[in-house]
């Protein structure tokens, strides 16, 4: 329902069609409050879009809008009210813009270095761990990230515009280097040995290297953390929702919501790191 079709309504339930409508003060009073309330439950009934990237599991699996993220988000939105939240995958960086130019109400997996002003992120609800990750079996000691340039490379898209000057230098040099879009081939090459290295989130390597082979591979693979930890936050449209989010996000930790995520897609090691990092900050 639209604005103007509930004042339409809201003065013919105050008036009868024979009425002469004069506003006196206490009917003009009613129907400022009557209008307030009805224009936010129409607000609060339209779908309330988020964009996010494609799917990254156990952060996104856009097949079911699960993941640890999906979840995270519409349960929180849920406890603010929005019961109808839509959820657009799309390319890397297109978030960006939608935020920037209001498309959609709400972008994840966001940082001021996408070029998003801080006031309108949240406070970080999600942390990412790019690592070097190697088959145990080759026993490689990766120490430094210049190393990576004498071995074959398999990344995640655009790693180079994000992992650094140093990063990029290197693979630049390397025997062979790849950026590839879907993460499972990634997983897949590093298995069947067609690379030497896979460069990506750990969480995400662990997780699709035992829906690959059913089988947990942490002893099967040596990873090497040469990356800084990435504080991710959510972009919001709207400064408001901004605020309620954060309040929201807050009480996620506090009531075990949050960890109890984290527990179901095996990444209490990055629920971990979030948390000292929301104290510390």
């Amino acid at each position: 329902m639209t604005y103007s079709r509930l004042v339409s309504v809201l003065i013919h339930t105050l008036f009868t069609p024979h009425d002469q409508i004069i506003m006196k003060p206490w009917t003009s009073l009613l129907l400022a409050v009557l209008l307030a309330v009805a224009s936010a439950f129409v607000a609060r009934a339209e779908p309330f879009e988020v964009a996010v990237g494609w799917t990254k599991p156990p952060y996104v699996i856009a097949a079911d809008d699960t993941g640890f993220e999906i979840e995270l988000i519409t349960e929180i939105l849920t406890r603010m009210g929005y019961k109808d939240v839509y959820i657009l995958y799309v390319p890397y960086g297109r978030s960006v813009k939608m935020i920037q130019d209001g498309s959609v109400d709400m972008g994840l997996t966001l940082t001021t270095t996408h070029g998003i002003p801080e006031e309108m992120l949240s406070d970080a609800y999600v942390a990412y761990q790019n690592a070097v990750i190697s088959l145990a079996s080759a026993s490689r000691e990766i120490r430094a990230l210049p190393e990576i340039s004498h071995y074959s490379v398999a990344a995640f898209q655009n790693a180079h515009k994000v992992l650094g000057d140093i990063y990029r230098t290197a693979v630049h040099n390397a025997e062979l280097y790849i950026e590839l879009p879907e993460q499972r081939r990634q997983v897949e090459m590093l298995l069947m040995g067609s690379i030497d290295l896979a460069i990506m989130d750990r969480f995400i390597f662990m997780h699709l290297s035992e829906d690959i082979t059913g089988i947990d591979q942490t002893d099967k693979v040596d990873i090497f953390q040469l990356f800084p930890t990435n504080y991710y936050q959510a972009g919001f449209k709207e400064p408001k929702i901004l605020k309620r989010f954060n309040v929201e996000l807050s009480r996620a930790h506090d009531d075990g919501l949050y960890r109890r995520l984290a527990e179901k897609y095996k990444l209490e090691e990055m629920a971990t790191l979030v948390e000292r990092h929301r104290v510390s900050h």
